[in-house]
């Protein structure tokens, strides 16, 4: 529901918009507000508590089994967002148990339950989970995010060999995915981090070669050139890295640390 006169912009201006909805004699259009002054608290001003209260405002007044659902999947985000992991868990533990909670919602609250895990530093419990959630799922469209993340628990945990068959599933079977250009860092960093530097770098040059308009080549780039400065101690060649993310992407948020580390190179 949107209310006119909103300016997208500037969460303040959307807060007094829904507040004016307060004022209504329809419980209901008053649930709605509080739940839409509850999700930019959260999500765009990062007053977890004020989100917290608008939200349970909203449910003490709706009568709808689905709008509360979608609540409790608000106020899960909400205590993700807090990093009250224990808390949201509960959430969306409540949300996949719902007998009335559509698949879809089911299937995120599923996602999310393993993620908490992982931000807790419970990483067997992850891996565990976002296999099983693979295994479930593996043509929704949060199938290659879980999969990239056991990758990604195997690199923070330093155990590169593991990771590198994990982001090689990302790259064989999930090549439209969002997340498709991120494994392609990331099997780079787990080579790097294996200590076989040549073949990080030649790694991502080929990944460049095959893919030049991914996302992440900036990344790319940097991570190659960061190679060769610290761990082959080749500043020549560091710097044409640097370089080509100075000449190409002057609005990325690499360019400056680009920039500088060029700079060290003299």
């Amino acid at each position: 529901m949107a209310v006119l006169g909103i300016d997208a912009s500037d969460p303040d201006e959307q807060i007094r918009n829904w507040e004016e909805q307060l004022k209504s004699d329809d419980k209901e259009a008053v649930a709605t507000a509080h739940m839409e002054i509850g999700k930019i608290y959260s999500n765009a001003k990062r007053e977890f508590d004020k989100a917290l209260e608008h939200f349970n405002k909203a449910k003490e007044l709706t009568q709808d089994s689905i709008r509360i659902l979608n609540i409790n999947f608000s106020i899960a985000n909400t205590y993700f967002l807090k990093e009250d992991f224990e808390k949201a868990r509960e959430f969306y533990i409540l949300i996949l148990n719902a007998y009335k909670a559509p698949e879809a919602m089911k299937i995120q609250a599923e996602f999310k339950i393993y993620d908490t895990y992982r931000k807790e530093g419970k990483y067997q419990k992850a891996i565990e989970g976002f296999r099983d959630f693979v295994e479930k799922h593996e043509d929704h469209n949060l199938a290659p995010f879980a999969q990239f993340l056991i990758g990604n628990i195997y690199l923070d945990i330093k155990q590169p060999d593991k990771a590198i068959p994990e982001f090689e599933k990302v790259l064989e079977k999930y090549k439209d995915s969002e997340i498709f250009d991120d494994a392609g860092l990331a099997m780079g960093n787990a080579f790097k981090d294996k200590g076989q530097y040549e073949k990080a770098i030649q790694y991502w040059l080929q990944f460049l070669e095959e893919y030049p308009e991914c996302d992440a080549a900036a990344q790319i780039y940097f991570q190659i050139a960061d190679t060769y400065k610290n761990n082959k101690k080749n500043c020549a060649e560091a710097v044409k890295f640097f370089q080509k993310i100075l000449d190409n992407y002057p609005d990325n948020f690499l360019y400056s640390p680009a920039a500088y580390e060029a700079g060290m190179c003299y």
